[in-house]
Protein backbone atom coordinates (compact mmCIF):
# COMPACT_ATOMS: atom_id res chain seq x y z
CA UNK A 1 0.00 0.00 0.00
CA UNK A 2 1.10 3.53 -0.58
CA UNK A 3 2.78 5.24 2.34
CA UNK A 4 1.68 8.74 1.21
CA UNK A 5 -1.44 8.81 3.37
CA UNK A 6 -2.50 7.22 6.65
CA UNK A 7 -4.48 4.02 6.22
CA UNK A 8 -7.33 3.32 8.63
CA UNK A 9 -8.72 -0.09 9.55
CA UNK A 10 -12.44 -0.71 9.96
CA UNK A 11 -14.39 -3.93 10.59
CA UNK A 12 -17.87 -5.40 10.74
CA UNK A 13 -16.99 -7.25 13.91
CA UNK A 14 -17.98 -10.93 14.05
CA UNK A 15 -21.33 -12.01 12.61
CA UNK A 16 -23.06 -15.37 12.36
CA UNK A 17 -24.09 -16.78 8.96
CA UNK A 18 -27.57 -18.25 9.53
CA UNK A 19 -28.35 -21.31 7.42
CA UNK A 20 -31.81 -20.36 6.17
CA UNK A 21 -33.86 -17.20 6.66
CA UNK A 22 -37.49 -17.14 5.50
CA UNK A 23 -36.82 -20.15 3.27
CA UNK A 24 -33.76 -18.63 1.56
CA UNK A 25 -30.21 -20.02 1.88
CA UNK A 26 -27.46 -17.58 2.75
CA UNK A 27 -24.92 -18.51 0.10
CA UNK A 28 -23.38 -15.23 -1.06
CA UNK A 29 -21.60 -12.21 0.41
CA UNK A 30 -21.35 -9.00 -1.62
CA UNK A 31 -18.74 -6.42 -0.61
CA UNK A 32 -18.85 -3.03 -2.33
CA UNK A 33 -16.14 -0.39 -1.94
CA UNK A 34 -17.09 3.03 -3.36
CA UNK A 35 -14.61 5.78 -4.19
CA UNK A 36 -16.66 9.01 -4.40
CA UNK A 37 -13.57 11.19 -4.87
CA UNK A 38 -11.73 12.45 -7.94
CA UNK A 39 -8.47 10.65 -7.07
CA UNK A 40 -7.46 6.96 -6.84
CA UNK A 41 -7.65 5.44 -3.36
CA UNK A 42 -6.44 2.11 -1.93
CA UNK A 43 -8.20 -0.65 0.00
CA UNK A 44 -7.42 -4.11 1.29
CA UNK A 45 -9.91 -6.66 2.64
CA UNK A 46 -9.37 -9.69 4.86
CA UNK A 47 -12.11 -12.09 5.89
CA UNK A 48 -11.67 -14.32 8.93
CA UNK A 49 -13.92 -17.09 10.19
CA UNK A 50 -14.61 -18.98 13.36
CA UNK A 51 -15.90 -22.32 12.05
CA UNK A 52 -19.19 -23.81 13.10
CA UNK A 53 -18.83 -25.91 16.25
CA UNK A 54 -19.24 -29.66 15.74
CA UNK A 55 -22.68 -31.17 16.49
CA UNK A 56 -24.35 -32.44 18.57
CA UNK A 57 -24.36 -29.94 21.41
CA UNK A 58 -26.05 -29.70 24.78
CA UNK A 59 -27.43 -26.36 25.98
CA UNK A 60 -26.09 -24.27 27.55
CA UNK A 61 -23.17 -24.52 25.11
CA UNK A 62 -19.85 -22.63 25.28
CA UNK A 63 -17.05 -23.23 22.81
CA UNK A 64 -13.67 -21.65 22.03
CA UNK A 65 -12.85 -22.10 18.36
CA UNK A 66 -9.69 -20.64 16.83
CA UNK A 67 -10.36 -18.23 13.97
CA UNK A 68 -8.87 -18.96 10.57
CA UNK A 69 -8.38 -16.71 7.54
CA UNK A 70 -10.73 -17.28 4.63
CA UNK A 71 -8.75 -17.81 1.42
CA UNK A 72 -10.07 -14.49 0.11
CA UNK A 73 -7.68 -11.57 0.52
CA UNK A 74 -8.37 -8.60 -1.71
CA UNK A 75 -5.66 -6.05 -2.24
CA UNK A 76 -4.16 -3.81 -1.50
CA UNK A 77 -5.79 -2.56 -4.69
CA UNK A 78 -6.58 0.76 -6.25
CA UNK A 79 -10.23 1.83 -6.40
CA UNK A 80 -10.41 4.30 -9.32
CA UNK A 81 -12.08 7.71 -8.83
CA UNK A 82 -15.89 7.71 -9.01
CA UNK A 83 -15.94 3.88 -9.21
CA UNK A 84 -17.13 0.93 -7.17
CA UNK A 85 -15.12 -2.24 -6.63
CA UNK A 86 -17.38 -5.20 -6.00
CA UNK A 87 -16.37 -8.55 -4.55
CA UNK A 88 -18.84 -11.44 -4.48
CA UNK A 89 -18.06 -14.72 -2.78
CA UNK A 90 -19.77 -18.01 -2.04
CA UNK A 91 -20.45 -18.40 1.68
CA UNK A 92 -22.40 -21.67 1.49
CA UNK A 93 -19.60 -23.52 3.32
CA UNK A 94 -19.69 -20.92 6.11
CA UNK A 95 -23.34 -21.43 7.11
CA UNK A 96 -23.43 -21.69 10.90
CA UNK A 97 -19.94 -20.15 11.17
CA UNK A 98 -19.02 -16.59 12.16
CA UNK A 99 -17.26 -14.24 9.75
CA UNK A 100 -15.48 -10.92 10.27
CA UNK A 101 -14.76 -8.57 7.36
CA UNK A 102 -11.89 -6.14 7.97
CA UNK A 103 -10.70 -3.48 5.55
CA UNK A 104 -7.62 -1.29 5.71
CA UNK A 105 -7.32 1.65 3.36
CA UNK A 106 -8.07 5.24 2.56
CA UNK A 107 -11.08 5.54 4.88
CA UNK A 108 -11.79 8.81 6.64
CA UNK A 109 -12.59 8.09 10.29
CA UNK A 110 -13.61 10.20 13.25
CA UNK A 111 -12.96 9.41 16.88
CA UNK A 112 -15.06 6.25 16.82
CA UNK A 113 -16.86 6.00 13.48
CA UNK A 114 -16.26 6.14 9.73
CA UNK A 115 -16.89 9.48 8.00
CA UNK A 116 -17.71 10.55 4.42
CA UNK A 117 -15.00 12.01 2.23
CA UNK A 118 -12.92 9.04 1.10
CA UNK A 119 -13.64 5.33 0.55
CA UNK A 120 -16.93 3.84 1.71
CA UNK A 121 -17.70 0.11 2.14
CA UNK A 122 -20.82 -2.04 2.48
CA UNK A 123 -21.21 -5.78 3.13
CA UNK A 124 -24.48 -7.60 2.36
CA UNK A 125 -25.20 -11.33 2.51
CA UNK A 126 -28.09 -13.49 1.41
CA UNK A 127 -29.20 -15.76 -1.41
CA UNK A 128 -27.21 -15.17 -4.59
CA UNK A 129 -28.86 -14.30 -7.89
CA UNK A 130 -29.17 -16.68 -10.81
CA UNK A 131 -30.20 -16.05 -14.41
CA UNK A 132 -33.93 -16.67 -14.84
CA UNK A 133 -33.39 -18.15 -18.28
CA UNK A 134 -30.19 -20.21 -17.95
CA UNK A 135 -30.01 -20.68 -14.15
CA UNK A 136 -26.34 -19.63 -14.34
CA UNK A 137 -24.94 -17.60 -11.44
CA UNK A 138 -25.63 -13.89 -11.82
CA UNK A 139 -24.18 -10.93 -9.92
CA UNK A 140 -26.00 -9.71 -6.85
CA UNK A 141 -28.53 -11.10 -4.44
CA UNK A 142 -31.99 -12.53 -5.00
CA UNK A 143 -32.78 -12.02 -1.33
CA UNK A 144 -30.78 -10.15 1.33
CA UNK A 145 -30.71 -11.38 4.92
CA UNK A 146 -31.25 -8.35 7.23
CA UNK A 147 -28.85 -9.84 9.80
CA UNK A 148 -26.09 -9.78 7.13
CA UNK A 149 -26.30 -6.11 6.14
CA UNK A 150 -23.43 -3.85 7.22
CA UNK A 151 -23.71 -0.32 5.87
CA UNK A 152 -20.65 1.94 6.00
CA UNK A 153 -21.87 3.62 9.19
CA UNK A 154 -22.16 0.21 10.90
CA UNK A 155 -18.41 -0.46 10.66
CA UNK A 156 -16.23 -0.24 13.77
CA UNK A 157 -12.98 1.75 13.71
CA UNK A 158 -9.96 -0.30 14.82
CA UNK A 159 -7.62 1.83 16.91
CA UNK A 160 -4.89 -0.58 17.93
CA UNK A 161 -1.75 -0.65 15.80
CA UNK A 162 -1.87 -4.45 15.60
CA UNK A 163 -5.31 -4.28 13.89
CA UNK A 164 -4.43 -4.55 10.24
CA UNK A 165 -5.21 -6.58 7.19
Amino acid sequence: MSSRSKKNTITTGPFLIPEVIDGFENNRLVITIKNPTNRPLEAEIVIETCPRPPAPITLPFISNIPEIPVPIHFGPSIVPPMNCTRIELDIFDFEGASLRVTSRGDYLVGEDRPLCGKLEIEVIGGQGSVSRTTLDLAPGLFNADPSLIFHYGDFIVCKRKEESC
